[in-house]
C-alpha cells in the first residue's frame, strides 16, 4: 500500500511541480499579463487570470477556459499587441480581373471595416486563383475578434459591389481559345 501511495504521490507531483515552475517562469519572464491577448496552438482568448498552477483565458465566444502552465510553457505562445495589431483575411479570386482593381476593393473593405493604413499580399498563384490577403490596423484590441468578422463582411460586400466574382474553390473557369487574350487589360 505505501508503494502504491508512493507511486501515486511522484506521478502526481511531476505535473504539479512542472505547472508550479512553468508558472513561476511565466509570471517571471512577464510573457503576457491580465488583458492580453493570447494564441497558444489553436486556443485564442483574452488573459483573464493568471495563477502559480494555471492561467485562464476568455474564448471569442465569451466562454471560459483554464489552460495549465506547463502546456503554455511548452508550445509557442503568440501575443497580440494591445493598439495597433494588424488584422487580415484572404479570400481567392480568378485570373479575369486585374489586380489593380481587386486591391483597390480589398483596402476600400479594410477602411469600411474601420483598420487604418491597409495593405495587400498576393500570397499564391494557384492553377485556377490568385490568393490575395488584406491587412490593416486595428487600433484598440477590445474589438479584435468582431473586427475578423466585421472585415469578412465588408470583403464580401464590397466585392460584390463592384461586380467581382467570388467562386468556390472547385470551380474552374472554362472557354473557347479562339484568339483571345488571356491577360486582363489594365
Amino acid at each position: 500500500l505505501g508503494i502504491i501511495i508512493s507511486a501515486g504521490i511522484a506521478l502526481s507531483s511531476t505535473t504539479v511541480l512542472g505547472n508550479l515552475i512553468a508558472g513561476i517562469m511565466n509570471n517571471s519572464m512577464n510573457r503576457f499579463r491580465n488583458g492580453d491577448l493570447i494564441r497558444i496552438n489553436e486556443l485564442q482568448g483574452r488573459v483573464t487570470r493568471r495563477s502559480a498552477f494555471h492561467t485562464e483565458i476568455q474564448l471569442e465566444d465569451s466562454n471560459f477556459m483554464t489552460i495549465p502552465n506547463l502546456y503554455i510553457a511548452s508550445n509557442p505562445l503568440k501575443l497580440t499587441r494591445k493598439v495597433n495589431t494588424v488584422i487580415s483575411t484572404t479570400v481567392s479570386l480568378g485570373y479575369d480581373v486585374p489586380r489593380s482593381r481587386i486591391e483597390k476593393a480589398l483596402k476600400e473593405a479594410a477602411t469600411a471595416a474601420g483598420l487604418t493604413d491597409p495593405y495587400v499580399y498576393i500570397t499564391q498563384l494557384g492553377d485556377y486563383s490568385v490568393a490575395y490577403k488584406i491587412h490593416g490596423f486595428l487600433k484598440d484590441t477590445k474589438k479584435f475578434f468582431s473586427a475578423n468578422s466585421l472585415l469578412n463582411a465588408k470583403v464580401l460586400d464590397v466585392l460584390h459591389e463592384k461586380e467581382i466574382e467570388i467562386v468556390s474553390p472547385s470551380f474552374m473557369n472554362q472557354r473557347r481559345v479562339d484568339d483571345q487574350r488571356f491577360i486582363p487589360p489594365t
